[in-house]
């Protein structure tokens, strides 16, 4: 609590502490009721133990990593409740065994939000995810009336809901507070950066 406690470190041969990384990918698809994107599929992957000095071999890294991969039925507009294609069950277990059906959308962020608490990442890393991924999970959970389950993006605890109308005029500074406590890597912004191309998407 005081800063006059702290104390540097003078040893040149100590090594950084090892991070905590998230990478994450999501998936959005357009409600025909509402018209809005929702989210309809989520994956991550973290790495438990990222060195700073050395680079991690092959082995180091599928020793500390864990993958979660979260999907939703794709809303169709009916009056019914949206369900998998029949063959999806089978289909997973044969090939993506760790695929987690969830019922909604709420179920899906739900889980997402519990396991980034469990893993809690120093670094979460994704290709545009300061200029799409962020703000679409926060928009949604704030749809969504999520309370404090969203908060685990960030490492400050809140009860609120999100304040979807700082995410259209304050956007950047709302998507910084919501995740102070963790760093974002955002390989699309780091290539805009080095590399001049007309197309910095991970297909072109």
């Amino acid at each position: 609590e005081n800063p006059k406690l702290i104390n540097p470190i003078d040893d040149p041969n100590r090594k950084p502490p090892p991070l905590v990384t998230m990478s994450l990918k999501l998936k959005t698809a357009t409600n025909p009721k509402t018209h809005k994107s929702e989210i309809v599929s989520l994956s991550a992957i973290c790495h438990s133990n990222v060195t700073l000095d050395t680079a991690n071999t092959d082995e180091q890294s599928n020793r500390h990593m864990t993958q979660i991969s979260l999907v939703r039925p794709l809303p169709d507009g009916g009056p019914g409740i949206a369900k998998f294609p029949r063959e999806l069950e089978a289909v997973a277990k044969q090939q993506m065994p760790q695929l987690r059906q969830e019922v909604n959308e709420r179920a899906l962020l739900s889980r997402f939000f519990l396991q980034v608490g469990q893993w809690d990442p120093d670094v979460i890393v994704g290709h545009n995810a300061w200029g799409y991924d962020l703000e679409v999970l926060l928009s949604r959970a704030g749809d969504l009336k999520m309370q404090a389950a969203w908060s685990k993006l960030g490492r400050r605890k809140r009860n609120e809901q999100v304040q979807k109308s700082n995410l259209s005029s304050r956007r950047d500074w709302y998507i910084a507070e919501m995740v102070k406590g963790r760093l974002v890597c955002d390989t699309y912004l780091s290539a805009k950066e080095l590399l001049t191309e007309t197309n910095y998407s991970l297909s072109h």
